[in-house]
């Protein structure tokens, strides 16, 4: 399973937008699953951080292969992949950065049979 953590700022404002509209992917659960199983994506989390007064997005996602999970992304073949889009372009100062990894453990094959 590859992993990673991406951080990004959030723009003056706009902490709230992202919340609700993570909020709305919640609701919308069925597209939102279809969306991450057609990209492989097993494991999408996000979460707002306040560091010295900024907000900051950070999104953890698990897959089997991330490089694909991200070019099935790009194409945005659902219309929830094209509003995911359009509100993170909206909402965050710029791109978003992948978190150097120092480590990473898993015993998802144990924990599945124990």
């Amino acid at each position: 399973m590859e992993t990673e953590l991406s951080i990004a700022e959030i723009s003056d404002g706009h902490t709230d937008e992202i919340k609700e509209w993570y909020s709305e992917l919640e609701q919308r659960a069925e597209e939102t699953y279809e969306t991450l199983r057609q990209q492989g994506v097993v494991v999408e989390e996000a979460y707002i951080a306040e560091v010295q007064g900024t907000d900051y997005l950070f999104v953890y996602m698990a897959s089997m292969d991330l490089e694909q999970a991200h070019r099935e992304g790009d194409k945005e073949n659902f219309e929830i992949v094209e509003e995911h889009h359009d509100v993170l372009e909206r909402c965050l100062k710029s791109g978003s950065t992948q978190l150097e990894k120092a480590a990473g453990f898993q015993r998802l094959k144990e924990a599945y049979t124990e």
